[in-house]
């Protein structure tokens, strides 16, 4: 085998894995949201009862005024959902062994070296032996992931599993929320 082929073999495994950690974390979090949807469903159930029963003793504007309060506890609980996957998601990530760890950040540091010639990765401080010497390295304040920017510094890409987390809510939020509303 040549050194290419299995560089490649290497990086297919590292993103292979990659990509089965956040299935099993897409999988926990949509385990965790079905579970947190049955006990919205109950909770619903007797709020509604409650402000029924309060609603038959006001009129007008106080039974519009119960049913904001309802729908307010609703998105409340909702965003306190998305949060605990998150931050699920993200104490999985952080949770990986130093192998784990070197393979998924080599995967990210070749996704950004795809769009543009890295020079300094920015990773946290436990991460820093990770990266390849090659590269200048410097600490920053992220749970996990890196940060890579060209040599002029004009240009980052932000792979810290903070922003990747982010962007995957923002895309799934739609779908969270439609399995939520049942």
């Amino acid at each position: 085998m040549t050194v290419k082929s299995i560089t490649a073999a290497i990086l297919n495994e590292a993103k292979q894995e990659a990509q089965e950690l956040l299935d099993a974390t897409r999988r926990d979090a949509e385990k965790l949201i079905a579970e947190r949807k049955e006990a919205l469903a109950k909770e619903r159930e007797e709020k509604e009862a409650a402000y029924r029963k309060a609603a038959e003793k006001v009129y007008g504007t106080e039974m519009v005024k119960a049913s904001f309060i309802l729908r307010n506890e609703e998105l409340t609980s909702r965003q306190k959902l998305l949060e605990q996957a998150h931050a699920l998601a993200l104490d999985r990530l952080r949770k990986q062994s130093k192998e784990e760890q070197k393979q998924l950040l080599r995967s990210l540091l070749k996704q950004a070296a795809s769009q543009m010639q890295v020079f300094t990765v920015y990773v946290n401080s436990a991460d820093k032996s990770l990266i390849p010497p090659k590269y200048k390295v410097k600490t920053t304040d992220i749970k996990g992931g890196l940060i890579a920017e060209t040599k002029e510094g004009d240009v980052r890409i932000d792979l810290s599993y903070e922003s990747l987390l982010a962007d995957i809510m923002e895309t799934k939020l739609e779908s969270f929320s439609a399995a939520l509303e049942g």
